[in-house]
């Protein structure tokens, strides 16, 4: 059990750099076409291109096109752990099983963790979870929510590359609406590619883009 704040830290820290590695190996698994299909359904393109010059929008078209696909169809991130040969044990694999089952949800801040991080409460399956991401750490306030993917260890929880915070009306709706059909169906609901596109969209129309945390 991890009890100190500096070996909390430097674990998060290694679990991070392996996230981002993994994010990006994954980049060659996602097809153009894709791409293009999450920007539309963001409401990103015209005449079939994409007409946004934001790395921020355009870090959650990829998001998408990582985490989501059709029915019938293989996500990205899952081809792209199907060629990999990691060993079974290392940090690297369990942080690639965690992005595999990455859960997309709605958290808000409850308050500090007494050893380092956050204890947030998963506003979907009603449950509270020890998060840790420096950013918000260091400067989000209690009682303020967000919406991502989530990545479950063994000891903590890390957000999984975009934390989206909740502001304006749209996102207020989206997320009222999230909530309720969650309610039925927590897991599902959180797989369900509409689940993700919809809070997305509602960010990008109410400038909550602008305070996206990208990881």
């Amino acid at each position: 059990m991890l009890t100190r704040r500096r070996e909390v830290r430097r674990y998060y820290r290694h679990l991070r750099a392996i996230c981002t590695e993994h994010h990006t190996a994954v980049i060659p698994f996602i097809s153009q076409v894709a791409v293009l299909e999450q920007a539309k359904r963001l409401r990103l393109t015209t005449d079939g291109a994409i007409i946004t010059n934001s790395t921020e929008a355009l870090t959650l078209v990829y998001d998408l096109a990582t985490y989501a696909a059709k029915p019938g169809r293989s996500r990205a991130i899952d081809r792209y752990a199907r060629t990999t040969h990691l060993p079974h044990e290392s940090d690297e694999m369990s942080v690639l099983e965690a992005m595999c089952r990455a859960q997309f949800s709605i958290w808000r801040i409850e308050h500090r963790h007494h050893i380092y991080g956050l204890v947030a409460t998963d506003l979907l399956r009603q449950n509270e979870i020890w998060l840790i991401d420096e950013a918000m750490t260091a400067s989000v306030r209690n009682g303020v929510r967000f919406a991502g993917r989530l990545c479950h260890f063994e000891h903590f929880t890390i957000t999984n590359g975009v934390a989206v915070p909740v502001v304006g009306a749209l996102m207020e709706q989206a997320i009222a609406d999230a909530i309720d059909r969650g309610s039925k169906d927590p897991n599902h609901a959180s797989e369900t590619a509409n689940f993700a596109t919809d809070i997305y969209r509602a960010a990008l129309n109410d400038g909550a883009i602008d305070r996206v945390l990208f990881r």
